[in-house]
């Protein structure tokens, strides 16, 4: 239920107490979001991804690549999921009310993004994660945005 304020000041003071209270709580969020978005992107490995906004769909792998991958002890046609050690470095961070999620690998961003130059197209996995789950990140946050206000 809103609360009614019998003067500005009754106002300010408590968006005052609202600002006091939420870097922290923003960042809890924000920690719970990176969690489940975490396992999101974890998950696309291994399997064609649909476009996402403006990042596209996965390509198919190569025939020369799926035999590769064969001779090399590994399934032919799962998309960037070999030993999943590419996979295994995704992480995210929260500081200061800004989530990162992204890789620790140094593959990651030629896969992420593509590279003409070797003939390897993107197969993103961070952006559109990112971006499928914007609706989420937005509603929880402002679920703690109206805890603040109206019931601290």
């Amino acid at each position: 239920m809103p609360e009614s304020f019998r003067s500005f000041q009754a106002f300010a003071d408590r968006l005052g107490a609202v600002a006091a209270y939420l870097p922290p709580e923003v960042d809890r969020i924000l920690e719970t979001v990176g969690q489940k978005l975490e396992g999101v992107a974890r998950a696309k490995f291994g399997v064609y991804q649909p476009g996402a906004g403006p990042m596209p769909a996965w390509a198919d792998l190569s025939p020369r690549t799926m035999l590769e991958r064969a001779k090399l002890g590994f399934t032919p046609n799962d998309p960037l999921l070999r030993s999943g050690a590419t996979r295994d470095t995704t992480g995210h961070g929260v500081d200061h009310g800004v989530l990162t999620l992204g890789s620790t690998s140094q593959i990651m961003p030629e896969l992420e993004f593509g590279d003409r130059r070797r003939n390897v197209p993107p197969r993103p996995v961070y952006g559109p994660t990112m971006y499928e789950n914007a609706s989420y990140a937005t509603r929880q946050l402002m679920l703690a945005v109206q805890s603040a206000f109206f019931e601290s």
